[in-house]
C-alpha cells in the first residue's frame, strides 16, 4: 500500500512504540504524510484497520488535492470521529461512538 510515511514524526513514533503494530492488521496506526491514492485504499480495505485503529494524516492544506483526498477520506461510512487541525488531522473507526468532526486551530 503506497502511502509515505517517511516523516520524523512517523519515524519518532516508531522508535518509540514499538509493541505496536504498525505492518500487520489490524494496524495500530497508520501514518500517511500526505493523504493521496494511498490514504484511500486503506480505508477500502477494512481487513486493515480495526474497532482502535488511527489513522494520522499530515499536510492536509499543501494544495487543493492534498485537501480532496482529505475530505473524501473524511467521508468514509466507518470514520466514526475525524480531528482536523490545519497541518494535520486524525481518524477513527470506533463503531460504537457517534459520527463526530472537531476542526480545531493550533
Amino acid at each position: 500500500m503506497a502511502c509515505e510515511a517517511q516523516s520524523a514524526l512517523a519515524e519518532w513514533l516508531k522508535s518509540k512504540w514499538h509493541e505496536m503494530r504498525w505492518e500487520e492488521p489490524p494496524t495500530d496506526l497508520f501514518i500517511c504524510d500526505t493523504p493521496g491514492e494511498g490514504l484511500l485504499a486503506f480505508l477500502d480495505k477494512a481487513e486493515l484497520r480495526g474497532n482502535d485503529t488511527v489513522v494520522f494524516v499530515g499536510n492536509l492544506h499543501t494544495n487543493s488535492e492534498s485537501y480532496g483526498y482529505w475530505d473524501r477520506a473524511t467521508r468514509h461510512p466507518e470514520v466514526r470521529v475525524i480531528l482536523e487541525t490545519y497541518p494535520a488531522g486524525l481518524l477513527f473507526f470506533r463503531a460504537q461512538q457517534a459520527r463526530q468532526h472537531f476542526r480545531i486551530r493550533i
